[in-house]
């Protein structure tokens, strides 16, 4: 409050507020402590006025005198509801953004590490293994459903999905069969810990090699999975795909989608199997049947040192 301010204050509402009182406290001391107040009239009901220094020196003498002293609580109630009211409403927001924005609540993408997948109906999910949701994947129907997807994953020789950290960052990248509904445009995809897209292949058969007599089925892919067969510390894409029963290919991408060796098969081919002997050399097993035996066998043993594409 400025003292040497000759002010004019017109109303009860102008002179609470530069005392800092309520409007019915100023009233009330008007009529108990002279507070120096003037009307137009002499009517109670007429238009009130005052100077803001004369209040000021009045404010002063009462509190010197311990007249009057800092305000109750039940005179600036409205204040303190309103305070408690907006600090309460602040904390319900606090809380809010923690949970649903801060990095306890939501992980940045970078962080991401995808472990396993869950599937409802047509979509699945990729989980870490706390089991949070990092990003959702719609399916379109068809044979390969998200049940289908989920059962490919938990199993050793994965058809449809499959993860591996193949840069040495202690995250999860992800490889997963991309089936539309009619099961005629089938790729094979490549995404990062993130969920982003970073290649895709599709593969087609040389058609000499199919018998004419046959109707084949579309394209699919029969097993899917991460090793490291050529020994450069980063797992290659082991893929088989098939045509129905026959023929089959069996190709092994790089981790930027570079083809570095496809055997080409007249059978069937189920699976693949990187074992390594005791002195390290590694070999690749492809186990399946073929068109002269009735059952399974392995049909050809592929020496990692030695990858050479052709056709069995």
């Amino acid at each position: 409050m400025d003292t040497n301010e000759h002010r004019l204050l017109t109303s009860w509402k102008d002179i609470a507020r530069f005392i800092d009182r309520t409007v019915r406290t100023c009233q009330r001391w008007e009529k108990t402590m002279k507070l120096p107040v003037y009307r137009v009239s002499e009517s109670n009901r007429a238009r009130v006025y005052t100077y803001a220094d004369e209040l000021d020196e009045w404010l002063k003498n009462r509190i010197k005198n311990n007249e009057i002293g800092k305000k109750p609580f039940f005179e600036k109630r409205g204040v303190v509801l309103a305070t408690i009211l907006v600090t309460f409403s602040a904390m319900i927001a606090l809380a809010a953004y923690v949970f649903f924005f801060s990095p306890k609540g939501k992980i940045d993408k970078s962080e991401f590490n995808p472990d396993h997948i869950v599937g409802n109906k047509n979509i699945i999910y990729f989980c870490d293994k706390e089991g949070t949701q990092l990003w959702p994947l719609e399916i379109e129907t068809g044979l390969n459903t998200a049940y289908s997807y989920v059962n490919s994953c938990k199993t050793e020789h994965g058809k449809l999905v499959a993860m591996a950290d193949v840069n040495g960052d202690s995250k999860n990248e992800v490889a997963f069969v991309r089936v539309l509904a009619e099961e005629e445009d089938v790729s094979l995809c490549f995404l990062d810990n993130t969920g982003e897209l970073k290649w895709e292949k599709k593969i087609t058969f040389f058609h000499k090699y199919r018998d004419p007599s046959l109707k084949y089925q579309p394209i699919n892919i029969a097993g899917l999975k991460f090793a490291d067969v050529i020994k450069d510390k980063t797992p290659e894409l082991l893929v088989i795909w098939k045509s129905g029963r026959f023929p089959a290919a069996f190709v092994i991408y790089d981790v930027e989608g570079r083809e570095l060796f496809r055997y080409l098969h007249t059978g069937h081919l189920y699976q693949s199997k990187v074992l390594q002997d005791k002195d390290g050399k590694k070999y690749i097993y492809l186990t399946g049947t073929n068109n002269l035996l009735n059952g399974d066998a392995c049909i050809a043993v592929i020496d990692c040192d030695d990858l050479k594409s052709g056709l069995a």
